[in-house]
């Protein structure tokens, strides 16, 4: 989990949680920058908006461990998709009926739950550059919620992406 502080550029309070791997956590908090954090997974969790980047084997066992969330705006880019590019995802030949996201909205029904950079490749993150040319690559987004989309395309913008809606079905 990571979080932020909406007000504020993505990077101004940011903390990284529940990685199984302490050292690891604090070395990913210290890469990012001096006003980032390691801390519990509650730390993240009382911010007021929270990407949740879990392997959705763990989701379950995430959830369960933060508060209810209630009002909390929850960018999930987790996805179904495994490593081979098989997995429980809509699209794709699977007893799957509803999105991850639906499955999260479920979970923490009060949160303002929002998808996006689920389509992002990992490539295009860490690069130095995102541009392609001249352009930003873009990043889908998809929630119910007003408020929340126009915080989540703005944090979008901040980390050097073009912000594009999509339609929702839940």
């Amino acid at each position: 989990m990571a979080s932020a502080n909406s007000g504020q550029k993505l990077d101004a309070r940011l903390s990284y949680s529940y990685l199984r791997d302490e050292a690891k956590l604090h070395e990913l908090a210290t890469a990012a920058g001096a006003t980032t954090k390691a801390g519990a997974i509650q730390d993240a969790a009382a911010q007021e908006v929270i990407l949740l980047a879990v392997w959705l084997p763990a989701l379950q066992e995430v959830m369960h461990t933060v508060s209810p969330l209630n009002e909390k705006i929850v960018i999930t880019c987790v996805g179904g998709l495994q490593p081979d590019f098989t997995g429980q995802t809509i699209g794709l030949a699977t007893d799957l009926k509803i999105s991850v996201a639906e499955n999260i909205q479920q979970l923490i029904p009060k949160a303002k739950v929002v998808e996006a950079f689920n389509a992002t490749f990992a490539e295009i993150i860490a690069s130095d550059s995102r541009q392609f040319d001249f352009e930003p690559p873009s990043v889908f987004y998809c929630g119910d919620d007003a408020e929340a989309k126009q915080v989540v395309a703005s944090l979008v913008k901040d980390c050097g992406y073009e912000a594009v809606m999509q339609a929702i079905f839940w």
